[in-house]
């Protein structure tokens, strides 16, 4: 199962913060957000992520790179929009790169809680999409 971590929003919230990183690569603790969601993903069994990125990609893609500097055994791939889109829009732009089940997250959402239940529910359920 890929993942996808929407990582492409303004921030404005978070202002003057954000203005010259993207929310997602705020420190909290020893790492920033978007580590802390793909070290998520790495422990629920994901290994293949598709970063969407747009404000400030650059900043997030030279961080991360092709992912080797988070010693997590993981593969990380960028889609990068021009503009500010909606959640479906960012899922439109990496629509070419999912071909199953796949794991959709928020770059900002720090979570400990398992997939196992939520994912063996999608499957037994046999569910074209679970919230």
């Amino acid at each position: 199962m890929k993942g996808v971590i929407l990582a492409g929003g303004l921030g404005t919230r978070l202002r003057p913060f954000t203005f010259f990183a993207p929310k997602v690569m705020l420190p909290v603790g020893d790492r920033t957000i978007i580590e802390r969601v793909i070290e998520w993903m790495v422990n629920n069994g994901i290994r293949e992520i598709i970063i969407a990125t747009g404000y400030l990609h650059h900043v997030i893609e030279s961080y991360l790179g092709d992912g080797n500097r988070l010693d997590l055994d993981i593969r990380l791939e960028y889609v990068r929009s021009k503009r500010p889109m909606s959640t479906g829009g960012q899922l439109k732009t990496v629509e070419d790169k999912i071909d199953g089940t796949f794991l959709l997250s928020y770059g900002d959402v720090l979570t400990n809680m398992s997939l196992e239940p939520v994912v063996s529910l999608h499957k037994k359920k046999k569910a074209t999409a679970t919230i």
